[in-house]
């Protein structure tokens, strides 16, 4: 089953109340080795990114393809300006999307997914589907 663009919201209310440190947010930052291994410095800095808020949301208004600014805001409601345009800058820093300026008048800014993003759309999918299941399972118990 798939989630609708307001249910992926909840996936990081999901790891959220998954998070073994609840003074931390999502306790990325805070969690300690698990029998002597250190979770991976790459893992860490991918699940912090999808778990700020409005990244699974934007990564999935991306999926079918170029958006420009006023169609994600659309896509992504209530998100504020300063919000999408910081986590825009966020994603292009990432390598996840990459932002595609028109030189017309007036100039048009496109954002679209890299390789690398699509990949990650890809994997939060696959979250999306285990979340799916996860609650299915939870509810059935």
């Amino acid at each position: 089953m798939v989630l609708n663009p307001l249910q992926l919201l909840c996936i990081p209310e999901f790891l959220r109340n998954l998070d073994p440190v609840p003074s931390v947010a999502y306790g990325m930052r805070a969690m300690t080795p698990h029998h002597d291994q250190a979770i991976c410095r790459h893992f860490q800095e991918a699940a912090e990114l999808i778990a700020q808020k409005w990244m699974p949301l934007i990564v999935h208004a991306l999926r079918p393809g170029p958006q420009r600014y006023s169609e994600l805001k659309h896509a992504v409601p209530k998100i504020s300006d300063a919000s999408l345009s910081e986590r825009l800058k966020a994603l292009e820093a990432a390598s996840i999307l990459e932002r595609c300026v028109e030189p017309t008048t007036p100039v048009k800014v496109s954002y679209g997914l890299t390789p690398r993003g699509r990949e990650l759309a890809d994997v939060l999918n696959e979250l999306q589907a285990w979340a799916e299941r996860w609650t299915t399972e939870t509810a059935n118990v």
